[in-house]
């Protein structure tokens, strides 16, 4: 449910509230402040964790920034991308499990995927690429 840059976030505030602990034993603080400092912890991991968790189930940047993850992560997604030509011919199907990269770089879409074991690059100047997810791998949760 969490992605990278969230474990990542997690790390570092552990790290810091294990550096206050240290740092009251060491420094031989009273027990009241201890408490205090405990408390104001656990509130803290309490709020990042209802945080991340509120963001990637209940806004939609969250939910594809976890979509994108699980596809990183993965192997990618069971996708269909079709391409078509000006007129509207199709070109190339594909078809398989993949994660796609897409770049725009002077007014051309580059698409880049790997699709059973063959690298394909599809510079989009002048027709039209859809990239469906297949209904297998619709839900997120």
């Amino acid at each position: 449910m969490f992605t990278l840059l969230d474990w990542i976030l997690f790390g570092i505030v552990f790290a810091c509230m294990i550096g206050v602990i240290i740092f009251m034993i060491v420094e031989k603080v009273e027990a009241k402040y201890k408490i205090i400092a405990l408390i104001i912890e656990v509130v803290l991991i309490v709020a990042m964790v209802g945080g991340c968790a509120a963001y990637h189930t209940k806004t939609e940047s969250g939910k594809r920034s976890l979509k994108t993850w699980q596809s990183e992560t993965s192997g990618g997604i069971d996708r269909t991308v079709t391409v078509y030509d000006i007129n509207g011919e199709e070109v190339a199907k594909y078809t398989g499990r993949f994660d796609v990269e897409e770049s725009s770089q002077e007014g051309v879409v580059k698409i880049k995927f790997d699709c059973n074991g063959k690298r394909h690059i599809i510079y989009a100047q002048t027709g039209t690429v859809l990239i469906d997810e297949n209904e297998a791998d619709q839900e997120v949760d």
